[in-house]
């Protein structure tokens, strides 16, 4: 069972042990500090991983504007296999894994992006973006090239993923 403590009840809390420990008849003075100093480091990392795992954002497969942080981030670090995983489940279905790495890998890098809007509508979304491709002498592009795409965004029972067709 979890015990959840809110900020201002854990003062309290602490005063209230450390009074009764004083008023203990056993031990001497060094072991009651002792042992009052022990439950303070024990209460405190306690409701420190409290206040961490209470979460204070909705989770990341609920939300678009995660999905496209993972898919164009991992596309920036060349993580294909984490881009993949961030497709909808009819483009996994005729694009295998190994295909879709290949061909990227081929395909022009990806520098940066920034995501300019993101419109959610019930279990779609779409989201503009500017992507910035690096140089490349493969596509005879001395420079990086910067364009504005937008990405069709559907809700699957495991979370928002990105719509291809």
């Amino acid at each position: 069972m979890l015990v959840v403590i809110s900020a201002g009840g854990f003062l309290p809390l602490i005063l209230n042990f450390q009074t009764f420990i004083k008023k203990q008849r056993w031990g001497s003075a060094v072991q009651k500090t002792f042992i009052m100093q022990k439950t303070f480091i024990v209460l405190m990392l306690s409701f420190m991983a409290a206040m961490f795992t209470a979460g204070c954002s909705p989770e990341k497969k609920d939300d678009p504007t995660a999905l496209l942080n993972t898919y164009f981030g991992s596309a920036v670090k060349q993580d294909y296999a984490t881009t993949y995983t961030c497709y909808y489940l009819p483009y996994k279905e005729k694009i295998s894994k190994d295909d879709f790495i290949k061909h990227r890998k081929e395909a022009s890098v990806l520098q940066s992006y920034r995501i300019l809007s993101v419109n959610t509508a019930g279990d779609t979304a779409k989201a503009d973006v500017q992507l910035t491709f690096a140089a490349s002498e493969k596509f005879h592009r001395q420079k990086p090239v910067t364009i504005n795409v937008t990405e069709d965004m559907i809700k699957e029972p495991d979370g928002w993923k990105i719509k291809v067709w």
